[in-house]
């Protein structure tokens, strides 16, 4: 009986540990698309958003990434620069 105990102690702690792990990476991926929801936001509103730029936004996954992003998006002056200083914050 005390090796099923263990086991289950262990089912169990393993089970809250990926719950906590599933709980933050939905928060990271809600984080991270509302920023991106943001970003798109900033350049529509602009008149500055192309495909490309959409297809960027859509795929970047990173926080720090979609910060730079949106900031790039509130302060450029069209849809190549935002592609140029994207690029350049970036490499």
């Amino acid at each position: 009986m005390m090796i099923e105990e263990l086991l289950q102690e262990e089912f169990q702690a393993g089970k809250a540990e990926g719950k906590a792990e599933g709980i933050a990476e939905g928060k990271a991926e809600g984080e991270a698309a509302g920023i991106a929801a943001s970003v798109l936001n900033v350049l529509h509103l602009r008149n500055m958003i192309t495909e490309p730029i959409r297809q960027l936004i859509e795929n970047a996954k990173d926080l720090v990434l979609l910060q730079k992003m949106l900031e790039t998006a509130v302060v450029c002056k069209n849809a190549e620069e935002f592609l140029l200083q994207f690029q350049q914050n970036n490499h």
